[in-house]
């Protein structure tokens, strides 16, 4: 619930405030001396005090309207007497009076008048004797009493006065005291509107957990409170402390931390502190590390709340708070900023609290609570506010500063002009607040930062981290701080970045009126007039990235020389976006759908049509049919609209990283020396050789030729002994055979062949390697030696129809010792697998579907790490055995010959310390299946069933562990 559901529910029982004080007293003690006084004080300084002046007489009960005067006041003075507690109807106003507070954070202040403090808290003295006529008087009422008891009690403990105190000489020094206080708390007792409290509520609640207030068990605890600029780090941190101040002896808040000191000084600060804890107003500290040890005696004994605001650098922590400072039980210091890693010498890991954003419900409902003068003008413009709000991207600071600006904004075609202006020119308001984070970073965290803003915002981050090593960037550690400094975030493993941010980061970095002095080029617009300004290129000798989608360019034509004199180009990126690949695939499908009816349409009504297919060879003809048309030209012709017509002489020879979308030569051109190149891309590419024979490409890493659909030979990679990963992939014309050298290239651990179809024979591969796929291609067999490969972790055979047997020997199978995921789905050769499948521990995934297994190893069972077996449609299987207890996905569907399934009781039955629980959101735990199995035995259906039952109690059990 948001806190502006919370405030709204709140109005039915919250009393209207009517009072800023009421006092609670014993007027035989204080009416004609302390009351009268400290009434006069109170009135003096504005502050509306309800002072009940009228003697209740013997046997009256306490009036609905003293009640009521209770109730709408902000705070309560109790002022406890020596015969305080002999007035019954006192009690009975200080039991109501504890209730408000509970009830609705009524603020409460003890003062102890002629008394000692101790004697209210244990009952004694004249507490005593009042409480002894009390129990006489009420003896048959001893629930009252018992009340009347607990609330002196609690009373007493709260922070309050003494007038006993050593630093109180007069009477009239004690009122000062108590006024100066009254005033500090009321100012603090804000009524904060709901407008601005949307979403506050679970922050509120988590935030107070964390500090434990009012736990009596937590001594001491510092809670930093971290995020983005205008998440509302300060406006949490601000509602937290007014509404617990009055919980502690002494309490400060320290706003702008970042900004006062660098305009007043960290001496300035520091002081301030001190003299607000210890109310002292001419107190000072002028040593840099040593504090007077009178100053830390009291701190010592002082139970205080501070908060310092926007903390931007971890020596003002340690000035502010220095080690040699100990404040008193119960304290608690709260700490905001945007630097996570500021903390870390202070608060405890647990005790950081990240601010989140709003949710969209909330973002929209704050937003229009100020944007919106009536409900009729939320309905006209109701898709206009939620373009604004996911443009601000539910940060609460730029939609309230947002929702101003469209306040003056009378009808909905300014509206519509507001936002369009708004997006050509960000607000500068929301871009101050959010640049002060960027002003703070080091030069390599602002370079990695501008990257991502301009072109690696949604990569995955290990892609993210090799461009920008290869940009000359160490972002091991510079994207740690980005995340620390809530600049980035990294989910799904992409990073990610707020779209604020990012605009922000793109304007830094486009902030350079001339072109000329960029270094990087992201935006279509500013790429066509570099690269337009045939004879203007030379002068980008600053430019280090070039990073455009070339669908947004206009038709364009460049000169053979267009990068000549870009010397210090590193990263050179022309792409197609993948949405647009995947649009262009979706509409061909749709075409050949509508032109080609179904073959067989008068199957589809038939029941046993499943069955049918199974078994004939129409499930190939079917198979192609909804196969994902092959990609071709026409999405080049059609986005891509720039063109080199005399071709292209060169390459800048210092480019660490090449991707080019369809590039449409046969070869790189041959002025150009890759010495440098560590990652090519040329997807879709019109490449035949790459290049020359003996090229010298010592720097490269990754090669890329996906869907090349020219390249006849594999590149000469003889003389890259730093190639980690090739993709061939759907490069369907090369030769038929791999070249002999690949075992050489002892750093290779990726390579995906799949799709080559005329790939045929395959040779020995490097012991280094980590993946292999070689699906939809003609394999025939694969060198012995793939199976004794240890580091191998994912073998992908899927459809090679002409493989001619199975892939395991049993004197090397135990080598595959990383081996997780084995794919032979249609691989119709393989007809048996290994017996010594217990060698294969690390086994997570085994797709036999659709080929001519007949059995499964009884050994399978000791697969510990098994969580998948497919055995679709693998219609000569008969038998199959007992299987590990940690499988969670078996499918046997369609396998007609199947007849018996062995019990896996005994595996089931087993202790799983390592059971995986499913999330809440999972729809299952586990899932088993045997659909159309027609063949299966009595026994073989009531092992089926029997198994299905314990793993249903296991999970049941396991989950209600967890």
């Amino acid at each position: 619930m948001n806190m502006a559901a919370s405030s709204s529910a709140a109005a039915d029982v919250l009393p209207q405030q009517k009072y800023d004080v009421f006092l609670s007293f014993r007027g035989e003690d204080t009416r004609c001396n302390f009351i009268s006084h400290l009434y006069a004080a109170l009135k003096r300084k504005q502050i509306h005090t309800y002072m009940d002046d009228k003697s209740l007489e013997r046997g009256d009960e306490i009036g609905p309207a003293l009640l009521t005067a209770i109730e709408q006041s902000k705070l309560s003075i109790i002022i406890f007497s020596k015969h305080y507690a002999s007035s019954r109807w006192c009690l009975d106003e200080l039991v109501h009076i504890l209730k408000c507070k509970e009830a609705y954070g009524q603020l409460v202040v003890p003062v102890f008048y002629d008394i000692d403090p101790s004697d209210v808290r244990r009952q004694k003295q004249t507490y005593a004797d009042a409480f002894l006529l009390l129990e006489e008087r009420f003896k048959d009422n001893r629930d009252k009493l018992s009340k009347w008891r607990d609330a002196v009690t609690t009373a007493a403990n709260l922070s309050g006065f003494d007038s006993q105190s050593k630093n109180i000489k007069h009477e009239n020094e004690l009122v000062e005291a108590i006024v100066k206080d009254i005033l500090m708390k009321l100012n603090r007792n804000v009524s904060y509107a709901a407008k601005s409290l949307v979403g506050m509520d679970n922050h509120i609640h988590q935030l107070e957990s964390l500090l434990c207030i009012p736990a009596q068990d937590v001594c001491f605890r510092t809670v930093g409170i971290w995020g983005m600029g205008g998440c509302g780090k300060t406006t949490l941190a601000d509602i937290v402390f007014h509404q617990n101040s009055s919980e502690f002896h002494a309490y400060v808040f320290l706003a702008n931390v970042r900004e006062e000191s660098n305009k007043l000084g960290l001496y300035h600060l520091r002081n301030k502190l001190v003299r607000g804890l210890l109310k002292e107003e001419h107190l000072s500290i002028d040593s840099p590390s040593i504090w007077p040890s009178y100053v830390l005696d009291r701190l010592s004994r002082t139970k205080v709340l501070a908060v310092l605001d926007d903390v931007s650098d971890e020596s003002q922590i340690d000035f502010l708070l220095g080690d040699q400072v100990q404040f008193g039980p119960g304290s608690r210091i709260i700490i905001t900023t945007r630097n996570r890693r500021l903390l870390k010498k202070k608060v405890h890991e647990d005790h950081i609290y990240k601010v989140s954003e709003l949710s969209d419900a909330e973002a929209l409902q704050l937003f229009q609570s100020i944007a919106f003068k009536d409900d009729s003008s939320i309905k006209d413009c109701s898709t206009l506010s939620k373009e604004v709000v996911d443009y601000a991207g539910c940060n609460p600071l730029a939609v309230k500063v947002l929702a101003y600006s469209f306040l003056h904004c009378n009808n909905k075609e300014a509206w519509e002009e507001e936002l369009k202006k708004l997006k050509k020119f960000p607000n500068k308001k929301i871009q101050n607040v959010l640049r002060l984070s960027y002003d703070g970073l080091e030069e390599n965290e602002k370079g990695i930062f501008l990257d991502i803003a301009c072109f690696l915002k949604g990569e995955n981050i290990c892609d993210a981290k090799r461009i920008l090593e290869m940009l000359g960037f160490f972002p091991l550690t510079g994207i740690e701080v980005l995340k620390d400094m809530s600049l980035i975030s990294i989910r799904d493993n992409r990073v990610e970045m707020h779209d604020l941010l990012q605009e922000m980061g793109r304007a830094i970095a486009g902030g350079i009126e001339e072109l000329a002095k960029r270094k990087r080029l992201w935006n279509a617009e500013d790429g066509y007039h570099v690269l337009h300004n045939e004879t203007g290129t030379s002068k980008f000798e600053e430019l280090e990235v070039i990073h455009l989608d070339m669908s947004k360019i206009p038709e364009l034509q460049l000169s053979p020389t267009a990068f000549k004199n870009t010397h210090n180009l590193k990263l050179l990126k022309l792409y197609v976006p993948q949405e647009v690949h995947e649009e262009w695939i979706r509409q061909k499908r749709r075409t050949v759908k509508e032109k080609q009816p179904s073959p067989f349409p008068w199957l589809l009504g038939v029941g046993a049509f499943q069955c049918f297919i199974a078994k004939s060879r129409i499930w190939g003809l079917l198979d192609s049919y909804n196969k994902v048309c092959d990609y071709d030209d026409e999405v080049f012709r059609k986005f891509w609209k720039v063109f080199f017509p005399r071709g292209l002489e060169s390459l800048p020879e210092n480019l660490r990283y090449l991707y080019w979308d369809g590039y449409p030569w046969k070869s790189l051109p041959s002025k150009y020396f890759p010495e440098q190149l560590v990652e090519i891309h040329m997807p879709h590419s019109q490449v035949k050789n790459l290049w020359n024979n003996g090229q010298n490409l010592g720097s490269l890493k990754r090669l890329n030729l996906y869907s090349s659909q020219h390249l006849i030979e594999v590149p000469d990679l003889s003389r890259c002994p730093n190639i980690e990963k090739i993709d061939l992939s759907w490069c369907k014309r090369l030769v038929d055979q791999g070249p002999s050298y690949f075992q050489n290239l002892e750093k290779l651990t990726y390579l995906d062949l799949s799709g080559c179809q005329n790939l045929k024979i395959f040779p020995a591969l490097p012991r280094n390697i980590e993946f292999l796929s070689l699906r939809f291609t003609g394999i025939e067999e694969i060198s012995p030696s793939i199976w004794s490969h240890e580091k191998l972790h994912t073998l992908n055979l899927y459809r090679c129809s002409e493989l001619k047997r199975g892939p395991f020997s049993s004197s090397v199978v135990g080598r595959l010792c990383s081996l997780k995921t084995l794919n032979l789905s249609h691989c119709r050769g393989v007809s048996e697998i290994v017996d010594s499948l217990n060698c294969l521990s690390t086994l997570q995934d085994i797709d036999l579907s659709w080929t001519m297994i007949e059995k499964i190893p009884a050994s399978i069972k000791y697969v510990s790490g098994l969580r998948r077996l497919i055995l679709y449609a693998c219609q000569k299987l008969r038998y199959l055995p007992e299987l590990p207890s940690q499988l969670e996905e078996l499918d046997v569907g369609e396998c007609h010959s199947l007849k018996s399934v062995a019990s896996s009781r005994s595996t089931l039955m087993q202790p799983r310390e390592q059971y995986r629980v499913p999330r809440y959101d999972e729809e299952s735990g586990e899932e088993i299946s045997f659909p159309n199995c027609f063949e299966l035995d009595e026994s073989a259906k009531n092992n089926i069933m029997g198994d299905a039952e314990l793993r249903i109690t296991r999970l049941a059990s396991s989950k209600h562990i967890h």
